[in-house]
C-alpha cells in the first residue's frame, strides 16, 4: 500500500482514504484501517483528530500524535498499536516522508 503523510494524517494515495485507530480507542492491540469519509475534508480534520494524527519518531517508528508510547506494529493478521518497545514494531530504515511504501502481508 503506498501511502503519504498530509500534515499529521496518512493517506493511502490510491484513493485519498486515512488510516484511522479503531473506535479511537488509543491502546495496545487496537486496529488500524482506512477510512473514507463522504467529505474529505471533514475526513482529515475530524475532532480532535487523536485517532487520525501519527507522527514519525526519532526511531523511526510511527506513533499516534497524542501516544507515543505505542506505535504501528504488526498483529495478527492486522495492522495494530504495540508498544514503542514491542518485537512487533515496525520501524523504517529511512524517515517515512513524502509518497512511502507501507507493505505488510493480509494487511487491508
Amino acid at each position: 500500500m503506498k501511502v503519504h503523510f498530509r500534515d499529521t494524517v496518512i493517506i493511502r494515495t490510491i484513493d485519498f482514504d486515512v488510516m484511522d485507530v479503531t473506535m479511537w480507542q488509543l491502546i495496545e492491540e487496537s486496529d488500524l484501517n482506512m477510512l473514507h469519509g463522504p467529505n474529505d475534508n471533514r475526513t482529515w480534520r475530524h475532532g480532535d483528530m487523536r485517532g487520525r494524527s501519527f507522527v514519525v519518531n526519532e526511531d523511526m517508528t510511527i506513533s499516534p500524535a497524542s501516544t507515543p508510547h505505542l506505535c504501528l506494529g504488526v498483529g495478527q493478521p492486522r495492522l495494530v498499536l504495540v508498544d514503542i518497545n514491542s518485537p512487533n514494531a515496525i520501524t523504517f530504515l529511512n524517515k517515512p516522508e513524502g509518497s512511502f511504501k507501507l507493505e505488510l502481508a493480509g494487511a487491508f
